[in-house]
């Protein structure tokens, strides 16, 4: 079921629908909200009046993360990356698909976020640009900026364990380079007439 969802997210987050509040509510475990009380950190963000309850219940994994990227800036901030490391799973994943492993473990991912916002100090924003509803799951799309310009743009999907902590990401940066026309034009002439491999 885990990896339904993840797939079920992912192609929600790069198609960049609109939000999928009601599939969420649905795949969410029902003892969610009754464990947020274990994890301090979720209660102290909740409590700071960040996890309001909207009617259809706290949208725990939407506001976490928005509050994360926009309030404690987690993503261009020393501090903020720290914070994010505090909301981590001890068994987190994290996976950077530009990275050639993911990282695994509250320790190695608050490093690797303190790293990259270290590196990217004074070199622009990260903007939000959608986000999906979800108690236990989202996907969101971003764009770093510097000024006016845009940048790098991508995916991330983010996933909640029952204790209200993150226990998975998965990044998904735009690639940098896109084939054009002339290249996907070699491509087929080089793969013309080859044979396909022979099924395993």
């Amino acid at each position: 079921m885990k990896s339904f969802q993840r797939l079920c997210i992912l192609v929600v987050s790069a198609c960049l629908v609109v939000p999928m509040a009601t599939t969420y509510a649905f795949l969410a475990p029902l003892s969610f909200r009754n464990n947020l009380a274990k994890n301090p950190s979720i209660v102290n963000w909740m409590s700071s009046g960040r996890g309001g309850d909207s009617g259809g219940g706290v949208r725990v994994a939407k506001e976490l993360v928005r509050s994360l990227i926009e309030e404690e800036q987690c993503f261009t901030t020393e501090s903020g990356a720290r914070a994010f490391g505090e909301v981590c799973a001890a068994n987190i994943v994290y996976e950077d698909c530009y990275e050639s492993q993911p990282f695994v473990g509250r320790t190695p991912v608050s490093e690797y976020l303190v790293k990259k916002a270290l590196a990217r100090k004074g070199k622009g924003g990260f903007r939000l640009d959608r986000i999906s509803d979800g108690n236990n799951a989202c996907g969101f799309a971003w764009t770093w900026t510097s000024g006016e310009e845009e940048g790098l743009r991508g995916t991330t999907f983010v996933e909640l364990n029952d204790a209200g902590e993150i226990q998975y990401v998965r990044e998904i940066p735009e690639p940098i380079y896109k084939p054009g026309d002339l290249t996907l034009e070699l491509l087929r002439t080089v793969t013309a007439g080859g044979e396909p491999p022979p099924p395993g």
